[in-house]
């Protein structure tokens, strides 16, 4: 009988937006569920409809457990749930981009404008089919690069190619990229072509490139002698009448047989 009366809630669930909260709340101990009755309305209370539930929800006896803490988390993010965007319950934390330098937390928010996302996923593409057949790995946006064995500072590289793969450990990288890429954006601008290229330098980033999405440009840093030398530096003529036309330019990353042109990253 409790399992019928399960589907039937989940299929109500499934009707009624304001059932959402009710797929966690199933699953949560009545002790846990009783004290959120009392939740007033501009702290983030329950409709009618969820409160309907509440009450059927206390006779289940906690049948699984999931903290109290995963049900706030949901009032608490409501309008990303019914988009259906992502969401972390419990113990775990909804991911925010940000970078971690000598102990200070810096905010990669707001997002930057679309042409860094489209210059990235460009970059991206380009290196990941190049990298079919190699054991190194390219990431976007989404790994940390703890480059402190004294610390857990870390940084979030646009474009980062991590080769040694026992040194990933769960969205963390702890090798030496052979490549790093940023792409400018005005909240990281400042960070990019300094602090984090003198950690890059010192850490033994063999190239790195810092790319403007504003300008069309991109300057590429090799390490020599523990030093960064810039070798190449382009800014984007696609004017076929200019004697400076060069959106067919070809760009070689160094350590890996994988080319771009300034049209691949830039012309869209």
């Amino acid at each position: 009988m409790f399992f019928l009366f399960h589907a039937f809630c989940r299929y109500i669930i499934g009707q009624y937006k304001n059932f959402i909260f009710a797929a966690v709340l199933i699953e949560m101990p009545s002790q846990d569920v009783s004290r959120f009755f009392t939740v007033p309305k501009e702290r983030g209370g329950l409709t009618g409809y969820e409160m309907l539930i509440l009450g059927v929800v206390q006779t289940l006896r906690g049948v699984y457990t999931v903290s109290g803490e995963s049900f706030f988390c949901l009032i608490k993010k409501c309008e990303h749930i019914m988009k259906g965007e992502r969401y972390m319950l419990a113990n775990k934390r909804e991911r925010i981009r940000d970078e971690k330098i000598n102990g200070e937390i810096f905010d990669m928010s707001p997002a930057p404008n679309f042409r860094h996302s489209v210059i990235n996923g460009r970059m991206f593409t380009k290196i990941s089919n190049g990298l079919k057949d190699s054991l190194c790995l390219v990431f976007m946006e989404n790994i940390d690069y703890k480059y402190s064995k004294e610390s857990d500072d870390y940084l979030e590289p646009d474009i980062i190619i991590c080769c040694d793969r026992n040194k990933i450990k769960g969205n963390s990288y702890y090798g030496t990229p052979k490549f790093v890429a940023e792409t400018l954006s005005p909240s990281t601008a400042k960070r990019d072509r300094g602090i984090k290229k003198d950690i890059y330098e010192s850490s033994g980033v063999e190239e790195y490139w810092i790319v403007s999405p504003t300008e069309r440009a991109i300057e590429i840093y090799y390490l020599k002698n523990g030093k960064y030398e810039i070798e190449e530096s382009y800014i984007l003529d696609d004017d076929e009448t200019s004697e400076h036309y060069n959106l067919k330019q070809e760009i070689t990353l160094r350590a890996f047989p994988i080319t771009m042109t300034l049209e691949d990253i830039f012309a869209f």
